[in-house]
C-alpha cells in the first residue's frame, strides 16, 4: 500500500519502526500490510510518536501537526 506522510509544517523527516523512510514531508513510501510506529521530527519542533495501522484496500495518509519547541531564557 501507498502511504503519504505529510506534517504541518513541512519538512519533517519520518522513521517507521526506527528506521528512518523519508528525509522531509511531504512524501510517500510504500508499506505492507500492517501496524508501524511512526515517528516525526523537525529542528525546533517537539517529535511525535504515532501507531499507524496500514490497512489493505484503504486509503493511506499519516498528517501529524508538530508544535514548536519554546526555549527559555534566563536574563
Amino acid at each position: 500500500m501507498i502511504v503519504k506522510f505529510g506534517s504541518t509544517p513541512d519538512g519533517a523527516s519520518v522513521s517507521i519502526d526506527d528506521r528512518t523512510l523519508c528525509a522531509a514531508t511531504p512524501c510517500s513510501r510504500a508499506l505492507a500490510v500492517g501496524d508501524y510506529r511512526v515517528r516525526m521530527l523537525k529542528e525546533r519542533y517537539v517529535p511525535l510518536k504515532k501507531t499507524y495501522k496500514v490497512r489493505k484496500n484503504s486509503p493511506s495518509e499519516v498528517s501529524l501537526e508538530l508544535g514548536a519547541r519554546l526555549g527559555r531564557q534566563t536574563v
